[in-house]
């Protein structure tokens, strides 16, 4: 597991974030202490709760304002999708372009989009509410599904 830092641009909170690869499930397990009293606080998350969503294979060049699909089922009422082209080789000039969802939640798109190589990422993201809480701990878990490809843009 590993713990985010923030920037000084980010409303202070706590975020942590574990891949779970080829398991099927993770726990956050938190201890409180008061006085002399110990509570443990457990929250779990299960892999199966999200949809996969993966970059077909065939998909080498983006177009402007043309919708792009992908592998996998749309996008959900209950879920959001964060799709981003990036340039991770030009870090001095980093920019992220992010994709436009279409109203019927099946495909993406992006505009002003200059032409070029950019690493194409869909991540499928689905909120839960922490069960096990107490007055710090209050929040959510975010399970996140996501994949990369290469793609060129014309």
């Amino acid at each position: 597991m590993e713990y985010h830092y923030f920037d000084g641009n980010t409303i202070f909170g706590y975020s942590y974030s574990l891949a779970l690869g080829k398991d099927e499930q993770v726990s956050f397990v938190f201890q409180r202490k008061r006085q002399q009293e110990t509570r443990m606080l457990t929250n779990y998350a299960y892999k199966e709760w999200i949809n996969e969503i993966h970059i077909p294979s065939e998909l080498i060049t983006i177009t402007n304002q043309e919708v792009v699909g992908w592998k996998g089922e749309k996008i959900a009422s209950n879920e959001e999708l964060e799709a981003t082209l990036d340039s991770p080789s030009h870090l001095e000039e980093y920019t992220a372009y992010y994709g436009t969802l279409n109203e019927s939640r099946d495909g993406i798109s992006f505009k002003n989009v200059p032409k070029g190589k950019y690493m194409l990422t869909l991540k499928r993201i689905l909120k839960l509410e922490t069960k096990d809480n107490d007055a710090p701990a209050k929040g959510e878990i975010r399970l996140v599904f996501y994949d990369k490809k290469e793609v060129t843009v014309k």
